[in-house]
Order: structure tokens, then C-alpha cells, then sequence
């Protein structure tokens, strides 16, 4: 008994040795846990995804999958493919991994139907099974320092995967392995001392030990341990000489080559650490504790440096602000600029950049909270010029706000189905200045502009990272791509890299907005499925990747969703899918974005005032918040000429007051809004008069388009015999005007029955003979339209085509033509006469026929006029 006791215990003490392990992930592979989710060619960093089938969708996803064996919240690498063929590997090559034996596990949740997947490290593998979730493992025996750890994937029909926590485990070393790499150990060491390219010294005495010790060795275990163990040591230590040696040479000679033309303090060292190891590295002598005290102090100062770059982007940020608006303080900001740029020249630790730092950020602070209580007038329905009055091109705009900046990137129509994506910056959402085409066709990628196209670009800054990213509509020309993509960029106004394509989780996308929660939370959401669903994607931390999706409002065919966040409840505002020609908006609301969406609502009238959703834009204030509602004009009159639109709305509890307005006044110091003030602006109707109408309905007769009410309005007449067009109303002025532009406000009772499209605006001295001034097939909704300048005492508006016409309030800007007779006398004082126009004494404009007493009124080419007698025989 004694003896089989025994026997049992040197066999349990044998197997804990065999079984002692390490782990080494962290050491030797790179990424092993996909906590870096930046993805390049669909594979995370350290990765390379090989396939050789198409239409496979690789993500990094934080949803938690297999009932808690891949938590929620945390990055694993995901790969599926809808129907089709996945097959290829996903792997890293492990580089310098000492030879020995060695344990690769992963977890993974799986579905696939056909096929095979494999867990494998170098030469083995183990066979993994669909639906079977748990952690996988393999062991094998590394020969070589570079083997291969991941998974083959033959799968043939269709499969999800969901893979993470790679984790390498070293075993200690055997007698039994350590007989099967003593002599390719041996052969490594002896590579060594022949590479070629590397620095002259290295630990040339302990090599040659190590490989006596093995041309010396015996056949007992004792001796091949000791050789082996003395070969990987010399190994490790020349590799590491070597790796040391290197880095400081490429990274001391990279670095300087940056900061040479840089007034920072450590350039001068840079060149003498290059200069230093240049001439060791030619050198038979042992400069390696210098060369490790070396490193660490390099690295140091590029740590030094990159708070020097912090420096310097603040002070760029911060005058990028200055250079944009011009408030009170502006050379105290200067003067704060000057000394930080001389700290960055002189600093020599990171404590000293960060005190200067927040210098730099307190001093804009104060300098934006100089900026004057001011209202701004927006009017809508015009195009927006730039500030050397370029027409805006941003159709479908996505916004992000910088300091006092409005930045506003949009579709450039001008070319119609290939459009590059412009950027403009504002601080009053009025004048804009054109920065530059962040994305451009044939540029950004080689697809855009001949297989793939932009639509509604949008954009967002990721805090966490520190860039710039546009989510947008990627789509081929007959719209079968249903794609979606992602741009970033270090800075808001730079030329953006292409960073992803495709559809979203695999999911087909069309039409999209984005929307940033509290807490930096970003989403996408758009048209899924041929526009059946809405789509809520959660995107990754890096803004790269949609890693989570929940399907809103299903079968509903929603389209031009727009998301903002007031207090605890979100709203969103969606039209339905009828292609270019305008519909109702509806509002839904929640508490929790995946989940408890209310049924859809009517606002506004039934084609939204000719808009679809394009974002809702929150104005903070010292006084209010004020939520302008932005609209996408599709026709006004056509996609080239598309304007932006915006207006503020309100919220009360679950509901939004929705109403349109042509202008109104915003304070951007204390968030408030106003309507516009437009007696001086618009003609007062005092005298006005209808003087003719084609017809009238009686509840809604002609007077009302000049009652000064917009809640009532004129309609043509509906009741027993319809009115065929063309429809006009003729209005009386009372007196005689020279009119340079007029305002047909379209009833606004949330019926658009009626509303004029295609239109004539004329206008006459006598009521009979007319001229008109201003025609087209699409008259913008409710805005202001420049004719060209015409005086005279009547206005029609014709409505030239459709069952009906009507009109709420129709408003004219006009100067009063000045008809006296004061200062009756001829004397031009050499002056150059223009022009001559009569008019009777009344101030009616004088026909040819007229004979009497009339007043001549003349205009000089230098734009002054006179008004003098005369007789007509």
C-alpha cells in the first residue's frame, strides 16, 4: 500500500509540473482581447481577417452573447455572413515567442449549419462546434518563433460568430520538449551571431557559453534542460539588445525628423541621443545600460512633446475662435497666445504644459462669454450665400457645434448624382464661410463618384478620441447597395479617410441621421430592408462600427428620422418614403431609445412646409434653450437649387409644437427666439383693396389675404360649380409703389389644399395693362420672392394651373414713388437725364394718351430724380 501511495503522489506532483503554466498574452500577442476596436480591412489591430469569399461582415461588438461567457460591455471580434460561403481565417503571427510548449484559449459562441471552425496555434488544432459555447483550447509545441494563432473557417451555408479573450499559456519546460527544440534553438543562436544590419556588440560572451554548454551536453535530461534553458536565455538577451538598440535608432531619428523645425525645448537633445547611438551602434563595445537610460528618457520626452502638440492644438482651437467672430477682448486673447507659444518653446515637463494649457482654454472662456446680446434674423425659403456670395451647397446637412462655430457638412448638388460633401462654418446659422470638400468623389476612394455615391452626411466629434466622423447613405446608382459609411478626420475641417463601407450589421441601409446621447453614445439610424423598418444602431466607442441594432417602427416605412434628447425624453421626427414629393411629418417619443417608441403623431401640415427632417439643433442660452427644427427643401425649385430650412419648435411634456415660420430672430447669448418684427419691412395694408378675384369660396373670401391674419385665408370657390385656373386675386395698393419683391403665406391651417405651385406674379399702374415680374412651376413655400422691380399701383398673383388656389396672407416690400410737384423747375445743372415718367396729379401713372397738366418725373444716371409741371397738348 505503501508503494502505490506513493507512486500516486510523485504521479499528482508530476502532472502539477507538467501542468504549471503562465500567461503570456499580453507579452506576445497583440490585441488578444479586442480591447482596441479600431478596425483596419475588417480586422481589428494585431488581426488579419483572410478570406476567399465575399459579402462576409466583420465588426467588433459589445453585446453579450452565450449567457454571460462574452460579457456585455466589453469589445469581442464578430464575423457573419448572411447565406453564403465564410471561409478563410482570422489570425495574428506571434513574433519572438520563445520555443516551448504552449496553450491557446479563446471563448466563443457560434450558429452555423455546415462547415467546420477550428481553434488552431502552429500545426494543431481543435475542432469547434456550432451552439456549443464555452471556451475552447489547443495545445501544441512551438519549433518556430512565429506561428500562427487563430481560427480556420470553412463554412458553407450562412453563420455568426462571436469570438474573444484569446489567451496564450506558456508551460515550463519538460525534458521530453526540450529534447524536440534543443537543436533548433541551437541553430537560432547561431543565426544570431551571423545577422547581418544589427548593431556590432551584443552578449557575444554569453552566446558563446550557451553554445558550448550544447556542443558539450550528454544524452541525460538534466544536461539538454540546461542547454536548452542557457540557448534561450543568450536568445532572448540578443533579441532584446537587438529590439533595444533598434527602437532607439528608428524612434530617436523619426522623432527628430518631426520636431527639428520646432521651437521646443528638447530638439537639441533629440539630435545628440541620434547623433549618440549612430556611433555606438558601430561600435565593439558595450553601451547597453546607456542605451536602455536612453530610451526611457526618450520616451519621456515624447511624452514631454505630446502635451507640446495639446499646447498647440488649444492655441489653435482657441484662435480658430478668435479668427471667427469679433467680440471685446480680442487682444487680451492675443497677448495669452504669445506667452503660451513662448512656454512651448521653453517647457520642459508635462506639468508645465498642462498649467499652460488651461490657461489657453480659460482665456477663450472668457473670451466667448464677451460675445454681445444680439438678435439674429433668419429667413427661410432663400438660398444661403457665402462670404463672397457663392451659393451654399449642402443639401441634407448634418451639423456639429465648436465653441461658437457652427460647422455644416452637406451634399454638393451641383453636380446631381455624383456630390462631393462641402463643409461651412457659421456663429449665426446665417452667414457662412466655405471651408472646404472634406470628401470628395475619386479622391476620398477611388467607388466614389463612379460605383458608389454619397447621401445625407452627418456629422459627429467623438471626445474620446479627438476626431471628426461622418456617417452618411453609401449607395450605388440603382440603389441596390443599400450601404451605409464611415469618414473620420483629426481635425473638423481636413480631408477625411475613408474608414469603413457596407451594410450595417449586415443589415440593408438606406436612408440616415445620426444622434449623440448624454453621455457620448453615438447612433446611427436609417431605412432598413428595403425602407420597411427604421434601424437604431449603436456604434462602437470609436464611432467606426455599428455594433448593436434594435428595429424601430417595422413595416411602417419611415424614412429622414431626426433624434434629439430634451431632459429625460427623446423625440423623433420621420416622413414617410414617397420619394421627392413632400408628406407629413410625424413625431414619435421615448424614454429608452431600443425600446417604448409611442405610435406616430401628425405636426405641422401635411407636407411638412415642403421639408423632410435633416437634424434639430439645440441653442443653450443664459436665458433658454431654444430646439430649431432644420428641414431638408428637396424642390425649391429644383435638387440643384434644394435650400435649407430651419425654424424653432418647442416641447410641452410628450408633445412638440411644430409651426412654420418664414422668419424669426434667435439671441445665440441667451437662447431666446422671436418672431420678426415686420412693420418696416413688409407695406402696411391700411389702403389696400381686392380690387378682382378669379373666384372665392364664401367663408373664405378674397379680403381675407389681406386681413393681416394668417388663421384665415382666401379660397377659390369648392362649393356647387368648381373654378377652373388659372386663379388670381388682384389687390389695390391705394397708391402708387415701386414693389421689389412680394410674400404669399399659404394657409396655414395644416390643410395644403390649394397650395400654389405653379404661379405669376404682375403687377400694372392702371389696373389694366400688366407686366409681369416673376413666373415658375414650383412658387417656394411661404417665402419672400424678389421680382424684378416694378412700379406700380396693382399686384396680381396668378395661380396658373390646378383645381383650386388659395392664399393666406399676401405681403409686398415696396417703396413709396415719390409724385409731388414740389420743386416744380427745370434746371438739370448739366446732369444726364435717364429717363422721363408722367403721371397725373393724383399720382396715377399717365398713359400716352393722356393731355393736360401731368408731372414729369425724371431720373438722372447718377439715381437722383426730380418731379417737375408740365403740359401735355
Amino acid at each position: 500500500m505503501k508503494d502505490i501511495r506513493l507512486l500516486l503522489l510523485i504521479l499528482a506532483a508530476a502532472t502539477g509540473l507538467a501542468n504549471a503554466q503562465t500567461d503570456v498574452s499580453r507579452k506576445y500577442m497583440v490585441n488578444a482581447d479586442f480591447s482596441n476596436g479600431t478596425m483596419t480591412n475588417k480586422s481589428p489591430e494585431g488581426w488579419t481577417l483572410s478570406l476567399t469569399t465575399s459579402g462576409v461582415q466583420s465588426t467588433i461588438s459589445t453585446e453579450g452573447k452565450g449567457n454571460g461567457l462574452i460579457a456585455a460591455g466589453q469589445n469581442h471580434w464578430q464575423l457573419w455572413q448572411e447565406s453564403g460561403s465564410l471561409k478563410g481565417k482570422a489570425f495574428q503571427t506571434t513574433s519572438r515567442l520563445p520555443l516551448g510548449r504552449y496553450k491557446l484559449t479563446v471563448d466563443m459562441v457560434t450558429a452555423f449549419s455546415e462547415g467546420e471552425l477550428r481553434l488552431y496555434i502552429g500545426s494543431d488544432s481543435t475542432k469547434i462546434l456550432s451552439g456549443n459555447n464555452r471556451t475552447y483550447e489547443v495545445e501544441t509545441l512551438v519549433t518556430s518563433e512565429t506561428p500562427e494563432a487563430g481560427l480556420y473557417i470553412t463554412i458553407t451555408n450562412g453563420g455568426l460568430l462571436d469570438f474573444d479573450n484569446f489567451t496564450l499559456y506558456r508551460y515550463e519546460l519538460t525534458a521530453e520538449d526540450a529534447r524536440k527544440i534543443v537543436e533548433p534553438l541551437y541553430k537560432i543562436c547561431i543565426a544570431d551571431t551571423l545577422s547581418k544590419g544589427r548593431q556590432k556588440w551584443y552578449n557575444r560572451d554569453e552566446m558563446i557559453e550557451a553554445l558550448e554548454t550544447y556542443k558539450s551536453m550528454g544524452d541525460d535530461d538534466s544536461s539538454i534542460l540546461a542547454a536548452t534553458t542557457k540557448l534561450q536565455q543568450a536568445h532572448d538577451n540578443f533579441q532584446q539588445i537587438k529590439s533595444d538598440y533598434v527602437q532607439l535608432r528608428e524612434e530617436a531619428a523619426s522623432f527628430y525628423t518631426e520636431i527639428q523645425k520646432l521651437k521646443f525645448a528638447y530638439v537639441d537633445s533629440v539630435y545628440n541621443i541620434r547623433k549618440q547611438i549612430n556611433s555606438y551602434y558601430l561600435k565593439m563595445e558595450d553601451h547597453y545600460e546607456w542605451v536602455k537610460a536612453t530610451l526611457a528618457s526618450l520616451h519621456y520626452i515624447m511624452d514631454v512633446y505630446e502635451k507640446y502638440k495639446e499646447l498647440a492644438k488649444a492655441i489653435s482651437y482657441a484662435n480658430t475662435q478668435m479668427q471667427a467672430t469679433n467680440y471685446e477682448g480680442k487682444a487680451d486673447l492675443q497677448a495669452v497666445f504669445s506667452e503660451a507659444w513662448q512656454t512651448a518653446a521653453e517647457a520642459t515637463t508635462t506639468e508645465e504644459f498642462d498649467s499652460c494649457i488651461k490657461t489657453v482654454c480659460q482665456a477663450l472662456d472668457t473670451y466667448l462669454a464677451t460675445r454681445a446680446s444680439e438678435w439674429i434674423t433668419v429667413k427661410n425659403g432663400l438660398p444661403h450665400y457665402t462670404d463672397n456670395r457663392a451659393t451654399v451647397q449642402a443639401h441634407a446637412p448634418g451639423f456639429v457645434r465648436v465653441g461658437d462655430i457652427w460647422y455644416m457638412c452637406g451634399e454638393d448638388r451641383t453636380s446631381q448624382w455624383n456630390p462631393d460633401v462641402n463643409l461651412y462654418s457659421s456663429i449665426d446659422l446665417v452667414n457662412w464661410k466655405f471651408e472646404k470638400k472634406i470628401i470628395q468623389n475619386g479622391v476620398t476612394t477611388a467607388e466614389l463618384g463612379s460605383s458608389r455615391m454619397i447621401e445625407r452626411p452627418k456629422l459627429l466629434y467623438n471626445s474620446k478620441t479627438g476626431k471628426y466622423v461622418v456617417w452618411c447613405h453609401y449607395e450605388s446608382g440603382d440603389y441596390s447597395a443599400s450601404e451605409a459609411a464611415c469618414f473620420e478626420c483629426d481635425s473638423i475641417n481636413g480631408a477625411y479617410k475613408y474608414i469603413w463601407s457596407g451594410r450595417p450589421m449586415g443589415i440593408k441601409s438606406r436612408d440616415c441621421n445620426v444622434f449623440q446621447d448624454n453621455d457620448g453614445t453615438a447612433y446611427f439610424i436609417s431605412t432598413t430592408e428595403e425602407n420597411q423598418h427604421l434601424g437604431l444602431f449603436r456604434l462602437s466607442d470609436d464611432y467606426h462600427e455599428a455594433v448593436e441594432h434594435t428595429q424601430l417602427f417595422a413595416w411602417q416605412s419611415r424614412e429622414a428620422p431626426a433624434i434629439v434628447r430634451v431632459g429625460d425624453t427623446y423625440f423623433m421626427f420621420s416622413s414617410a418614403c414617397s420619394g421627392w414629393d413632400p408628406n407629413q411629418c410625424k413625431l414619435s417619443y421615448t424614454s429608452n431609445l431600443q425600446t417604448g417608441w409611442s405610435s406616430l403623431s401628425d405636426i405641422g401640415n401635411s407636407i411638412s412646409y415642403d421639408t423632410q427632417a435633416a437634424a434639430i439643433l439645440e441653442i443653450k442660452g443664459t436665458k433658454a434653450t431654444t430646439y430649431l427644427y432644420v428641414g431638408d427643401r428637396w424642390q425649391d425649385p429644383g435638387l440643384t437649387e434644394s435650400k435649407i430650412i430651419m425654424f424653432p419648435i418647442t416641447f410641452n411634456g410628450n408633445s412638440c409644437s411644430f409651426k412654420y415660420h418664414e422668419r424669426f430672430d434667435i439671441n445665440f447669448v441667451t437662447g431666446e427666439w422671436r418672431e420678426t418684427p415686420t412693420e418696416e419691412i413688409f407695406l402696411s395694408k391700411k389702403n389696400w383693396k381686392v380690387a378682382d378675384c378669379s373666384s372665392q369660396e364664401g367663408i373664405n373670401p378674397a379680403s381675407y389675404a389681406i386681413d393681416g391674419n394668417v388663421n384665415t385665408f382666401w379660397h377659390t370657390q369648392y362649393s356647387g360649380t368648381v373654378a377652373e385656373a388659372p386663379h388670381y386675386i388682384t389687390i389695390d395698393l391705394g397708391k402708387q409703389y415701386s414693389i421689389k419683391s412680394f410674400l404669399a403665406t399659404p394657409r396655414m391651417d395644416g390643410n395644403t389644399n390649394g397650395l400654389i405651385r405653379n404661379y405669376q406674379f404682375l403687377v400694372s399702374d392702371d389696373g389694366a395693362n400688366w407686366t409681369s415680374t416673376r413666373s415658375g412651376d414650383w412658387m417656394p413655400y411661404c417665402t419672400e420672392v424678389a421680382i424684378n422691380t416694378k412700379e406700380g399701383r396693382y399686384i396680381k398673383l396668378v395661380c396658373t394651373e390646378g383645381t383650386f388656389a388659395s392664399v393666406a396672407e399676401l405681403d409686398v416690400v415696396a417703396e413709396e414713388v415719390d409724385t409731388g410737384i414740389d420743386g416744380a423747375g427745370y434746371d438739370d445743372n448739366g446732369k444726364t437725364v435717364a429717363s422721363h415718367r408722367l403721371y397725373t396729379i393724383d399720382g396715377q401713372a399717365a398713359s400716352d394718351s393722356c393731355k393736360g397738366l401731368l408731372i414729369d418725373k425724371i431720373t438722372y444716371t447718377d439715381g437722383t430724380t426730380r418731379c417737375v409741371k408740365k403740359v401735355v397738348r
